[in-house]
């Protein structure tokens, strides 16, 4: 749903800017005028100071009526063509239009980028060459020992994995699980046979917070004794985005951390937000004050996990670092700077936050130092984000290999695993897990990791993945969250048996294991168990290429394990290149 209004939005930026154009109309301004002069290098340049005055006006123009008659537009042909009810389509264009009108705005009248372009003023900008930036990352990478087996100390932690939680807080027992929405069991939900369960409901549904309850009093039942950290990436409100606030967005995620604090205070947690902790859904603004609030709230909500420094860093850039143990460093991304969602990114979509710049330093350091760094975010590299963003994160993830001993994303509610790769002799050299979701949407188990690491360098030994079989016991009528109970899906090395050795650190083995996913296919229906959730068993009597091309590090990459070429898609021509102020 949201992917097509982003594509309305998208065609409609041409014709925007044509009447924008032509709207603007006023006297010039004395001030501008000087201000202006000051910036162009050809003072005498009259083609060029009537092409930044003209570019300036429609910058400074307010676009209120604007929005409103290109929302009203928008949400019409929605309607019309019956790509989401009335309601959905009313209340997820109202509230992008401003954010995508003003971002096509300051990007696309800029007077220092579209002049030069036009041949009538100096050039302000350089375009970011994104292969020499790859060559510049990688340049000095080091010749490093193969893996060793060996560790000096078998000591381990356990590491709970919760990731995107969306629980609905007006989720109602009975109510509809199949309407015309694309979220469903809610007492407004139109009227079907299939009815929301007390526990939740696998298809168009989140799930009510005592599902959350209840997996929490699992977890302090039945894990605590062993736990010793949680990795929490994000995503915990519902999926209604076209009547959301930032306060309730903000709420659902106080509303978890509260529950972690209270029933596991001994636990330390690291969390890092999603995409669907912003408002309106997506969209964050790594270039203004706009995210002040937002990311305040969040740091002081955290505090007491993080710590002092690193929640004064997040509540200042929208992420952070800190320390697992003295040795081990964790790197909290914040993905909404890669989010291809994210219509602020119009105006910049160069390293927003200088996020990737900071990271490759957090990188340098822990080399220097002896450190090992495990990453945590959101949306994994190869799904819902920008290609040159994701071409540059791959860079420094081969750059680092050595240094980084694990990946943590969510976004996907899918179980997955994303390989990075040597550029030149393609073999994989580090990997992501990419963990499924708590939420049932859509069509899922809830369903949560426990990794096991050695503390000596946090490389991953195995890990289990449980589930709750939400139709199992909303049948049996138990109502007590202290009486249901999680399931083992698998064991990650028992499932893959034979393949991996001591841990997960051993990139021959992951080797070993794409390669018997290509020419085995009881080891590809093993994982495609997995992918396509335990609640959906599908039995392929071929290897799905598309499926094994998905764990490419991105998506031009997945695109060439296809045998295709890379196509830019048209969002991709909206956002435009990296850039930076010309020296």
């Amino acid at each position: 749903m949201f992917t097509i209004i982003t594509k309305f939005y998208l065609i409609l930026a041409i014709y925007i800017l044509k009447v924008l154009c032509i709207q603007t109309q006023g006297q010039q301004n004395s001030t501008q005028i000087l201000q202006l002069q000051s910036q162009n290098s050809q003072e005498g340049s009259l083609f060029c100071l009537q092409c930044q005055l003209f570019l300036s006006k429609i910058q400074s123009k307010n676009t209120t009526e604007f929005v409103r008659n290109i929302a009203s537009f928008t949400e019409f042909f929605c309607t019309t063509f019956r790509i989401e009810t009335k309601k959905v389509c009313k209340g997820a264009i109202e509230e992008n239009a401003k954010i995508v009108i003003d971002m096509l705005q300051k990007r696309y009248t800029d007077p220092n980028m579209i002049c030069p372009l036009l041949g009538l003023c100096p050039k302000y900008y350089d375009e970011i060459n994104i292969e020499d930036l790859i060559k510049q990352i990688e340049q000095d990478k080091p010749i490093v020992n193969e893996y060793k087996k060996e560790q000096k100390n078998n000591d381990k932690y356990n590491i709970l994995h919760l990731t995107d939680l969306h629980f609905d807080e007006k989720y109602k027992e009975g109510a509809s699980a199949n309407c015309k929405d694309p979220n469903c069991c809610r007492e407004e939900s139109s009227e079907s046979t299939e009815k929301a369960g007390y526990w939740g409901y696998v298809g168009n549904c989140d799930i009510p917070f005592r599902t959350i309850e209840a997996t929490i009093e699992f977890i302090k039942k039945n894990l605590t004794e062993t736990l010793d950290f949680i990795i929490w990436t994000g995503d915990n409100t519902n999926h209604f985005i076209w009547e959301q606030s930032l306060e309730d967005n903000l709420k659902s995620t106080e509303q978890i951390t509260q529950i972690l604090q209270q029933k596991l205070p001994k636990i330390k947690v690291f969390p890092i937000m999603g995409n669907h902790e912003s408002f309106p859904v997506n969209n964050y603004d790594f270039g203004s004050q706009r995210e002040k609030y937002f990311n305040q709230r969040l740091s002081s909500m955290w505090q007491s996990w993080i710590g002092k420094e690193a929640a004064e860093m997040f509540a200042n850039k929208g992420f952070y670092s800190t320390f697992l143990n003295e040795k081990v460093k964790i790197i909290a991304i914040n993905t909404q700077g890669a989010n291809n969602g994210n219509f602020f990114l119009i105006q910049n979509p160069t390293d927003p936050g200088k996020m990737l710049e900071w990271m490759r330093e957090e990188l340098i350091d822990c080399e220097k130092k002896g450190f090992k760094a495990i990453i945590i975010g959101h949306i994994p590299s190869n799904g819902d984000v920008l290609e040159l963003w994701s071409q540059v994160y791959n860079s420094i993830i081969y750059r680092f290999a050595d240094v980084i001993s694990g990946q943590f994303f969510g976004h996907t509610h899918i179980d997955q695993f994303v390989v990075y790769r040597n550029p030149e002799n393609k073999k994989i050299k580090n990997v992501a897990f990419v963990a499924p979701s708590l939420t049932t949407f859509v069509y899922r188990l809830p369903t949560f990791r426990v990794f096991e690491l050695f503390k000596e360098n946090a490389k991953v030994v195995n890990y289990i993945q449980y589930s709750f079989n939400i139709t199992k016991w909303n049948l049996n009528g138990v109502k007590d969250i202290n009486q249901v109970n999680f399931d083992v899906d698998y064991v990650f090395k028992e499932k893959y048996q034979n393949i991996f050795g001591n841990d997960l650190g051993n990139m021959d083995d992951w080797e070993k294991l794409l390669k018997e996913m290509k020419n085995n296919i009881n080891v590809f229906n093993a994982y495609a168990k997995s992918y396509n959730n335990q609640n959906q068993q599908i039995e392929y009597k071929e290897v799905d290429q598309k499926i094994l091309c998905g764990l490419e590090g991105t998506q031009h990459l997945q695109e060439e394990c296809m045998g295709n070429r890379y196509k830019k898609k048209i969002i991709e021509y909206i956002y435009g290149n990296w850039f930076t102020k010309k020296n």
